[in-house]
């Protein structure tokens, strides 16, 4: 009997050793059908998590604003989001900080039937845009139509701002002269024989950015990473061995394909090429400085009521793995 009970015992504390030495979790807020997701299916099936001794919690939400108020809240650890919007979150006092994760980003798409050719001509036309008034493609091609024909978008234009797949109907309904949709969503539109007007891409070059940075990335609390920085060292580099698998490897992304939804083998292509060309290569001295040249110019255009007081991107806000 005393036997039994010292093995019980020794059996229980093994177990509890063993709990507290493996994997520390990390909360990721993403949206069900967002790239982000193809990525972590890379990493569960590769087990790149286990390699780093952590374990990764999807939290499913609705919309990116869910996201960040889930962040804000300290309902999840990691979301996906913008520069701009951290930038401007730590002018507000927040310590977010941002780990580069895609410079792929959306476009300005026409019906195939429109002869609406450049910006200027876009004055009076209702054009979708998503993510909202302060979104980063939305910023860019505001300054875009100052820099170009002498106006803003916001005011010369009639802007309604929806969910992507809402303004992808829409914009198949004739609803709208044009859109401005994150990047899987311009893809479907362009096999329907959407044209592209300016993609976010182009228009940063227009502004005289060369290279566009990768102004979507992690972002999470600067004072819980340097708590957990092997958790969150882990999380960055478990996501860094998922991307260059695919960038890597068709073979990975016939797997990942059920997740993408693509209704042809066509939009299959041009969904995992605009990923891949998305992948940031470019060293974080040059990152950093493109960065803060794309702050410049939106600040100059957007004004303090977008991205806030300061006139530069905030110090200290890009985050390197060690």
């Amino acid at each position: 009997m005393q036997n039994f009970f010292v093995a019980t015992l020794a059996c229980l504390f093994a177990a509890l050793i063993s709990s507290q030495a493996f994997a520390e979790t990390v909360r990721i807020a993403i949206l069900k059908f967002g790239t982000v997701s193809w990525e972590m299916d890379v990493v569960r099936r590769n087990e790149f998590d286990v390699a780093e001794d952590i374990k990764i919690e999807l939290v499913e939400l609705a919309s990116g604003q869910s996201a960040k108020v889930a962040l804000q809240a300290g309902s999840v650890d990691v979301i996906v989001s913008d520069l701009l919007w951290v930038s401007r979150s730590r002018t507000k006092g927040s310590d977010f900080v941002f780990a580069p994760y895609s410079a792929s980003m959306g476009d300005l798409m026409v019906p195939p039937e429109s002869d609406i050719g450049s910006i200027a001509e876009l004055a009076g036309a209702k054009i979708g845009v998503a993510g909202g008034p302060l979104d980063k493609s939305w910023l860019i091609m505001r300054a875009l139509s100052r820099k170009l024909a002498g106006m803003d978008l916001a005011n010369a234009a009639e802007p309604v701002f929806a969910a992507p797949p809402l303004l992808n109907q829409k914009a198949k309904q004739r609803e709208l002269a044009a859109v401005l949709n994150y990047w899987p969503y311009s893809v479907r539109l362009e096999a329907k024989g959407f044209k592209r007007l300016m993609g976010v891409r182009q228009a940063l070059e227009h502004l005289g950015i060369d290279g566009a940075p990768p102004i979507v990335g992690y972002v999470f609390r600067d004072g819980w990473a340097k708590e957990n920085r092997a958790l969150i060292d882990g999380f960055l580099r478990s996501m860094g061995k998922a991307r260059n698998l695919l960038l890597e490897s068709d073979a990975e992304w016939e797997l990942v394909r059920p997740l993408m939804r693509a209704e042809s083998d066509a939009i299959f292509i041009s969904l995992r090429n605009r990923f891949r060309s998305g992948i940031p290569r470019a060293e974080p001295n040059s990152l950093q400085l493109n960065a803060e040249k794309l702050y410049r110019v939106l600040s100059q255009s957007a004004g303090e009521a977008l991205l806030g007081p300061q006139i530069s991107l905030s110090p200290g806000i890009l985050w390197t793995t060690n």
